[in-house]
């Protein structure tokens, strides 16, 4: 308030007709000075004179039809509980004001605000000053960070605010999600390519067995699955961990197989063993992935077709053996011409 406008107010006699001329001059400012005047400038400050503005406020409301009465009362009214949470009982039962220091504690504590205005589509500047008092890996009850949250709801800038500030990539929620599942399962792509653009990691497994790109799939998120596999292609060289088209062999799971290879993914790709996808799904007895893989031209040598045998897969043997007989068919170099001949005489 300026020195002239202290001075008008204090012109005035009665205290009543003062606290409502220092209510019209922030009314005309507007809600968010109301908001800073009230909450928590005047709160911290002068308690006794917020609760004395706050009652005379109340007593207004119910028996004057002032909307611009109602805007402080209705403003007050949504403070009343950070009012109660700011202040503190002494041993014989007044309140006092706690300090700055533990008005930032309480916020930490009670991070639930972000979490709402981030799943709402709250402004980005309104996130930025909420984080100013937040962890920001803080967790709500069921352990989803604020990375979460903004993945979920394909919140790319604020996703860019919280790496910026160091949010961790690799945190979980209780259902096994990293907030990459959560952009995938939604088909958020940007922001998948985003996440893993800083490192997130793409092979973890949720409570269920599922990585990102599964639940891509099942939510039949296509661009997401294409993105997946070309940066998973693009990564080719860590050869520490089974492939999307390894795992899905492995599982059985011809649908992602089949999309996986639609997408892009390297039928021949090798894991770290040294085996094909095609030798997974042999092994597991896996008889419709095989077949999608032999449809889309996967090589096997002679160390696929004895494991077929060893472990007594008939089935598979036989689509194994039709591949051999077709003139084109995708055989590696390491099955030799005398192997070949022998088995398209069986």
């Amino acid at each position: 308030m300026t020195a002239a406008k202290r001075s008008i107010v204090l012109t005035i006699r009665t205290r009543e007709e003062q606290n409502s001329r220092v209510l019209d001059i922030l009314v005309a400012r507007g809600e968010r000075a109301c908001r800073k005047f009230f909450h928590p400038c005047l709160m911290l400050a002068e308690p006794r004179l917020y609760q004395r503005i706050k009652a005379y406020v109340g007593s207004v409301n119910e028996s004057i039809g002032d909307t611009r009465r109602q805007l402080i009362g209705y403003l007050l009214e949504r403070d009343e509980l950070e009012m109660s949470k700011m202040t503190d009982q002494t041993e014989d039962g007044c309140t006092v004001p706690i300090s700055k220091s533990e008005t930032l504690k309480a916020a930490q504590k009670n991070p639930e605000k972000l979490f709402s205005v981030i799943a709402s589509g709250g402004e980005l500047s309104g996130v930025k000053e909420l984080l100013n008092n937040i962890d920001t890996d803080t967790v709500n009850s069921s352990s989803e960070t604020l990375l979460h949250v903004a993945a979920e709801h394909g919140r790319l800038s604020v996703i860019k605010l919280l790496l910026h500030k160091g949010a961790r990539l690799d945190l979980q929620d209780s259902n096994g999600h990293t907030a990459l599942h959560r952009a995938a399962s939604r088909g958020h792509t940007e922001v998948v390519r985003a996440l893993i653009k800083v490192g997130a990691p793409i092979y973890t497994l949720d409570t269920l067995g599922q990585t990102p790109i599964h639940l891509a799939a099942k939510n039949e998120q296509l661009n997401t699955v294409r993105a997946l596999v070309k940066e998973e292609t693009g990564h080719s060289q860590n050869k520490t961990q089974d492939s999307f088209l390894h795992m899905a062999a492995k599982e059985d799971n011809w649908r992602l197989a089949e999309l996986l290879l639609q997408s892009g993914a390297a039928v021949n790709t090798r894991n770290q063993l040294k085996k094909s996808a095609l030798f997974c799904a042999v092994t597991g007895g896996n008889e419709r992935t095989v077949t999608v893989l032999l449809n889309a031209g996967a090589e096997f040598d002679q160390g696929v077709i004895n494991e077929a045998i060893k472990l007594n897969h008939g089935s598979i043997l036989h689509l194994l053996l039709g591949e051999l007989q077709r003139p084109w068919a995708p055989l590696s170099s390491q099955l030799s011409d005398r192997t070949k001949i022998k088995w398209c005489l069986l």
